[in-house]
């Protein structure tokens, strides 16, 4: 039952946040793996990636509400990144 109502913004938003701060924590992992070296300048990434995506999402939210259709908000930010 849980799976057929939509998740809040906040969810999704949390959601995003966490998955690439799991796949920059991954990444680090195997950087050490296979380098056999900590590199933790890569921890920059988590912040840069949020904010990219944040101007991304913002984006694409203007452009939907601006013109009221979600194909070419997409299209736009497609084009955009």
């Amino acid at each position: 039952m849980l799976l057929t109502k939509r998740p809040s913004r906040w969810v999704v938003f949390s959601a995003k946040y966490i998955g690439s701060l799991l796949f920059t924590v991954i990444v680090l992992f195997a950087m050490r793996w296979r380098l056999g070296t900590w590199n933790l300048e890569i921890l920059w990434f988590i912040s840069v990636t949020v904010l990219f995506f944040s101007f991304l999402y913002s984006f694409a939210v203007l452009l939907a509400v601006w013109t009221k259709s979600i194909l070419t908000a997409i299209l736009l930010t497609l084009l955009l990144w």
